[in-house]
């Protein structure tokens, strides 16, 4: 059985397990967001289209959110993942291609992240 996002949203976006409130400021952990700012778009586990990029050992990681129908019943299921290790222009260049399409709304702020987070890999492969 399937909720209308807007009904799920005015039930968590008070009450979340990835909700964290700080000085008047409510941000979300939530691995599918973005932005970390707790709002509807942004939010990873309501949006039938999610992205979510992390740091990991390996490189970074990308992760999207599947829309496969027999996916439904396996939440572990419904998210793919690929870590990348590419020079910046080609990882960047590889993350535009794939996501242009599946949200162009957070594109932006996916690419900021991607960019913030393959610097850090950068300036940390050099002290070592």
């Amino acid at each position: 059985m399937s909720y209308s996002p807007d009904l799920v949203w005015s039930l968590v976006k008070n009450n979340s397990s990835f909700l964290i409130k700080r000085k008047g400021v409510q941000l979300s952990s939530d691995p599918l967001n973005l932005t970390n700012k707790n709002t509807f778009k942004d939010n990873g586990f309501l949006n039938r289209k999610a992205i979510g990029i992390q740091a990991s050992k390996d490189g970074i990681t990308v992760s999207s959110k599947s829309t496969a129908s027999g996916r439904a019943s396996k939440p572990a299921a419904l998210v793919n993942k690929y870590t990348t290790k590419a020079s910046t222009k080609r990882a960047a260049a590889k993350f535009i291609a794939n996501f242009k399409a599946y949200r162009p709304d957070l594109l932006q702020a996916g690419f900021r992240r991607f960019s913030a987070l393959n610097k850090a890999a950068r300036a940390s492969a050099k002290k070592q």
